[in-house]
């Protein structure tokens, strides 16, 4: 036991240090109404979209040209 004691100090400071930290699990603290926050992100959906589908026919050639040979 006193032999594998050393392996817990440092694994015992990682996860105090870890702990210290912020979290993506931290509490949301909310300051919109919900009504204005869908509001928002509803107006701003379009412009997400047509930019996914610009990145998307950029990297992606989805013209329907069929190799000659087949």
């Amino acid at each position: 036991m006193l032999a594998t004691s050393w392996l817990l100090v440092p694994a015992r400071h990682a996860l105090s240090e870890l702990a210290s930290k912020a979290s993506s699990d931290a509490t949301v603290a909310i300051t919109e109404d919900f009504n204005i926050t869908v509001k928002r992100m509803s107006d701003v959906t379009p412009g997400i979209m047509r930019r996914q589908a610009e990145l998307l026919a950029d990297r992606y050639d989805l013209a329907n040209r069929p190799a000659p040979a087949t």
